[in-house]
């Protein structure tokens, strides 16, 4: 008898509608014991697509003051702080100082007119051990 998988519930859910294709990007929080992490979606070719908002090099979240994620021509998504270019489709970083790192990806997947967002089994406790790091106190 073949084994069967075990049922995994979305960290998230929300109407596809959301994503629009012309760059319109969805926040969310995906809730951990320990605390929040920030996280986006949006479409991109016609995918959607959904990252961890922290850039590798400091974990510092993408947006800059403005509250922008991609830049100017909208081909890439960028780190306000650090100016670093991380390609849409896979989150790798082709620009800037964590150049060859990548964003966290989350699984998303689409059903019914709805995105459904996974958290993969690594990333949730690599993300659990980050929340869970407490700073020393002076």
């Amino acid at each position: 008898m073949p084994e069967v998988a075990a049922l995994r519930r979305p960290a998230t859910v929300f109407e596809s509608r959301l994503l629009d294709g012309r760059g319109t990007v969805h926040r969310f929080e995906l809730v951990f014991e320990p605390g929040l992490v920030s996280a986006f979606a949006f479409r991109s070719r016609g995918v959607a697509r959904a990252y961890v908002n922290a850039c590798p090099h400091f974990g510092v979240p993408l947006e800059g003051r403005g509250g922008e994620l991609f830049d100017r021509a909208r081909r890439h998504l960028v780190c306000g702080t650090h100016g670093a270019l991380f390609k849409r489709e896979d989150g790798v970083c082709v620009q800037g100082p964590c150049m060859g790192d990548r964003l966290d990806a989350l699984e998303i997947v689409e059903v019914f007119g709805a995105c459904q967002v996974f958290v993969p089994a690594a990333l949730e406790r690599d993300l659990v051990a980050r929340l869970s790091v407490k700073t020393p106190v002076a």
